[in-house]
């Protein structure tokens, strides 16, 4: 029975092993196969990586070419404005071929002929000398110009500012000078006498309205006057001869 034990407790043993070994097998399996899941994750980023390098390499590339294109423009645009100013540089330098350092030698044109016809070819001097001429000679100095109504000095004029008062002081009188008018109702009128006439003589005033007084020529002498109604009754006399006129005034 012993042997019998020993042998089965051998088989225990030896079956307790392999399952060890079994499990030991299993980790190290499990082991191995986190191992190659790591390896395929990192495999996995590294692969995301390259694409995404190799995607942004491929827009720095095109911007890149963008560039070089916008450079290339650029590059032609300068050699054109470089043709140009040279081409500009060569007009100063012929056009100053003549310069001797004074505005005398200066051509210019004559915008508003002020020494030539317009648009003329002039020199600087020429015109410098023509403004001058007209601030000293022709503009009126400001001390000159005076803003009242008073000035009776020579060489003073009169602000812009007095003119509209100047004007409504026109319209002013004008309008009095109507009103005065049409207030009187009567004209100047030359009444003639006639040699022996003594009656008394009716003379219309209604085609003859203006402001005024009568008076009579023929060396006549108003010895007299006075409006009665309607009437201007004038007394004069010639020769010792009295004689009346009166005149219709019409109503207003």
């Amino acid at each position: 029975n012993v042997a019998a034990f020993e042998k089965i407790q051998g088989t225990v043993n030896d079956t307790v092993q392999n399952v060890n070994q079994a499990a030991e097998d299993s980790a190290s399996a499990a082991h191995n196969a986190q191992a190659a899941v790591d390896s395929i994750q990192a495999a996995i980023v590294t692969a995301t990586e390259k694409a995404a390098a190799a995607a942004t390499s491929a827009t720095q590339a095109a911007g890149s070419q963008a560039a070089a294109a916008s450079s290339k423009t650029a590059a032609e645009q300068s050699e054109t404005n470089a043709a140009a100013s040279a081409a500009e540089a060569r007009q100063i330098a012929e056009g100053f071929g003549g310069f001797d350092g004074t505005a005398a030698s200066v051509k210019v044109t004559d915008t508003y002929g002020l020494v030539i016809d317009a648009l003329g070819e002039s020199t600087t001097q020429a015109l410098i000398d023509a403004v001058a001429n007209k601030v000293i000679n022709e503009l009126i100095a400001k001390s000159n110009i005076v803003n009242n109504l008073l000035a009776t000095e020579v060489g003073t004029v009169l602000s812009g500012a007095l003119g509209p008062i100047i004007d409504q002081r026109l319209t002013d009188l004008m309008n009095k000078y109507t009103q005065l008018n049409g207030d009187l109702k009567i004209k100047f009128l030359d009444v003639t006498c006639q040699e022996g006439k003594t009656e008394t003589t009716a003379l219309s005033a209604y085609d003859n309205i203006v402001t005024g007084m009568a008076s009579l020529s023929n060396n006549n002498y108003i010895i007299g006057h006075i409006l009665i109604n309607d009437r201007l009754i004038i007394t004069s006399t010639v020769a010792h001869t009295v004689r009346v006129y009166y005149i219709n005034i019409p109503k207003k």
